[in-house]
């Protein structure tokens, strides 16, 4: 798709879209900022974040993407072919991928493995060896991620993937949500009770045990040999360090350091606490 092809589509559900750059640039998908090539583009929208972008984006060279959906404040923080400011990113970015035609990649899943019948893998997911799959699992559906556009909810699209790894176990009504761009990971070893819930993006480390009915929200990053209580639940791009203990319902708002436990609405860390184990 042109970039030109793109901002019309805008224009016409009646977003005001400024461009800078070349309207003539090309990009047949969407990805993540550290995987950009020259035929992709990519949408930012967290202000926060804007000293990191820039500074990853200058060293993608000539990598830069063909297209970067960003807000006014972030236009003269990142460098691509063509860019649109526009004052809700992902809601362009569904606007947009509405109209395009992108292909699913179809599951893989490698053996031995132990799947339950009443398990269902959507197209994109990556089973790796040894897994253990429980009863109505749900691996690679999309998330919710609402945009509200005249009055209708607009969800933005799910684009990514989902690789669970060698050895992980999963118990009973685990959902496990694709990414809207990139990868939602659970790394070798790790492992789900039941009705545990991982949002879009959300990359759980090695060897981490997640107890029953928990939520990790998209984008949440759990590190390695993590213990998560059963009922907590995990705020959207929380990173949880390594060997950390998170109490049984717990809502953890804030970043968890390695080797802390914390407990508690919202979640402080205990100094001193017991741990199981």
């Amino acid at each position: 798709m042109k970039v030109s092809e793109a901002l019309a589509i805008l224009r016409s559900a009646g977003i005001s879209a400024e461009i800078f750059g070349g309207r003539a640039a090309v990009f047949i998908g969407f990805t993540t900022l550290g995987n950009t090539g020259p035929e992709h583009a990519v949408f930012l929208h967290e202000l926060g974040a804007g000293n990191r972008i820039a500074s990853r984006l200058a060293e993608l060279g000539y990598k830069r993407p063909s297209l970067i959906i960003t807000t006014p404040a972030l236009v003269k923080k990142v460098n691509a072919r063509a860019i649109i400011a526009v004052e809700n990113p992902r809601l362009a970015f569904a606007l947009i991928v509405r109209e395009m035609d992108l292909p699913g990649a179809p599951p893989l899943v490698y053996s031995p493995f132990d799947i339950a019948r009443s398990a269902v893998i959507y197209p994109g997911s990556v089973i790796e060896e040894d897994a253990v799959i429980g009863e109505n699992c749900v691996i690679g559906c999309d998330g919710l991620s609402p945009n509200w556009h005249k009055g209708q909810l607009v969800n933005t699209p799910h684009l990514g993937l989902v690789r669970v790894g060698a050895r992980v176990r999963m118990g009973t009504g685990c959902v496990v949500q694709k990414a809207v761009v990139g990868m939602t990971v659970l790394n070798n070893d790790a492992s789900l009770a039941h009705h545990v819930v991982i949002g879009h993006g959300a990359r759980v480390g090695a060897g981490t045990c997640i107890s029953s009915n928990v939520v990790v929200s998209g984008s949440a990053s759990i590190g390695r040999q993590v213990w998560i209580g059963p009922c907590a639940a995990i705020r959207e791009g929380i990173s949880i360090g390594n060997n950390a203990f998170v109490g049984i319902g717990a809502v953890v708002t804030k970043d968890v350091p390695d080797n802390a436990t914390v407990a508690g609405n919202p979640a402080r860390i205990m100094e001193g606490a017991h741990r199981p184990w």
